[in-house]
């Protein structure tokens, strides 16, 4: 069973570009961005993946990675977190978890969800992704 753990997740300022993807070309057009930033000059650790909601059967995606040279700002806030590992198609069970542990312990989940990416790897024509999966919550009164 994935750990949950819920945290307050600092402000952070972040370079980012928005996309709509389906879940499947994610990988993608994450690969396209960090090709993208490193051809600019820039470091890329870590990217995150903002999700603010659905465009038809696509996601509209906000591609992020945290820089000290300016940018947009990330505000703080209380997320239930959980890490996944394995096939990037199934990262949606890390939401499931999320939300059903959120349920069990009288926390509502709010928007936007977040992904960092923190490994993605290209074996024998498979990816496989670590991802921190970051659900914003509130503890029901």
């Amino acid at each position: 069973m994935a750990q949950i753990e819920v945290k307050e997740v600092p402000e952070i300022t972040v370079k980012s570009k928005d996309v709509v993807t389906s879940r499947g070309n994610l990988i993608s057009e994450i690969e396209k961005y960090v090709e993208e930033l490193k051809g600019s000059g820039m470091e890329v650790g870590e990217i995150i993946a903002i999700f603010h909601g659905k465009e038809d059967a696509n996601y509209r995606v906000e591609l992020a990675v945290p820089t000290n040279e300016g940018g947009k700002r990330l505000d703080a806030a209380v997320m239930a977190t959980t890490i996944f590992r394995g096939d990037p198609g199934k990262v949606d069970n890390a939401y499931a978890t999320i939300l059903f542990w959120a349920l069990k312990n009288g926390y509502s989940v709010g928007q936007p969800s977040r992904e960092i990416f923190k490994k993605i790897e290209r074996r024998d024509g498979e990816i496989e992704v670590e991802v921190e999966v970051q659900v914003p919550v509130e503890k029901k009164a």
